[in-house]
């Protein structure tokens, strides 16, 4: 069991393993989440022909404890929970510091009832039970520490040196970004990549050699602005800086919905061979994320 937990609302975050008022007494469904198989049959066959997997939503099932000093005080930590819980088109934020200091979040949304029971025996001189249940779309843990990859200029045409610097490398007029770097994922479970593409610059294309996945652009980034591709569980799209759609830029075989990192190593590329200059710069950022708390 896990000696931290704290649930995230916005901007406030709440200590829910401490007694003070609140503990977390269990979590279940913190395992690998439920996964379907995908299959195909022809006509004639005998049974199936198993083609992959899909990750299906997780429910967390937690059981928490108000440790309440009287009955009138836990009425107060009951109503500060019920705003924490309260049905709500954001999802609240999960954290999880295990026994060995490594950290998980999840991001989860409630589903049902969150029951705090009012019947004599239920409660507990100041304490009251509450079991509540959360759907969380995305069933993998993330740490929520976020990765940044930068990728690095190319002098003249020629592949240059990789340093391993932490923020995007600009480039001198007439240069460009043509760079693979591999990227040593250590989740256990795939994660999609926010990728920045500041310009200016015509044409970028980002490859990820070991899924075989594309994204190919036909279309030019313009001097001050940036085009972000965003994907999570439910969504892809591609916006500049003011938050408009790029996405007609973007060619029609590329792998939008489905660009990702594996767990292991993952040689991603980067090109943008010409418009570029000393403003432009690419990065890629993700999340470690895991099947498991």
């Amino acid at each position: 069991m896990a000696y931290n937990v704290q649930a995230i609302v916005e901007s406030t975050t709440y200590e829910m393993y401490n007694g003070a008022p609140f503990w977390v007494v269990s979590m279940t469904g913190v395992g690998i989440g439920p996964v379907s198989r995908l299959e195909s049959k022809g006509a004639q066959q005998n049974g199936s022909t198993d083609v992959g997997y899909l990750l299906e939503n997780r429910l967390l099932n937690i059981e928490m404890f108000i440790n309440g000093v009287s009955k009138i005080a836990t009425e107060g930590h009951r109503d500060t929970l019920a705003a924490i819980l309260r049905p709500r088109n954001t999802p609240v934020k999960w954290k999880v510091t295990r026994n060995d200091g490594a950290i998980r979040q999840i991001d989860g949304y409630l589903v049902g009832m969150a029951d705090m029971p009012a019947i004599r025996g239920q409660s507990f001189g100041g304490g009251q039970t509450v079991i509540v249940q959360l759907k969380c779309n995305n069933p993998s843990w993330y740490d929520p520490e976020l990765q940044n990859i930068p990728f690095f200029i190319a002098p003249g045409g020629i592949e240059g040196w990789q340093f391993p610097l932490l923020f995007p490398w600009n480039q001198e007029a007439g240069n460009i970004i043509d760079q693979t770097i591999t990227v040593d994922y250590a989740g256990s479970a795939p994660t999609y990549p926010e990728i920045v593409l500041t310009g200016p610059g015509d044409d970028p294309v980002i490859r990820n050699l070991d899924t075989g996945e594309v994204l190919e652009f036909e279309g030019t980034i313009p001097s001050g602005d940036a085009w972000t591709v965003t994907i999570t569980e439910d969504s892809a799209d591609v916006t500049n800086e003011a938050g408009d759609s790029v996405l007609e830029y973007l060619t029609e075989d590329s792998d939008l919905g489905t660009f990702h990192l594996e767990p292991g190593s993952n040689d991603i590329q980067v090109q943008i061979l010409t418009g570029a200059t000393v403003e432009t710069s690419a990065s890629l950022r993700y999340y470690k994320r895991y099947s498991n708390q």
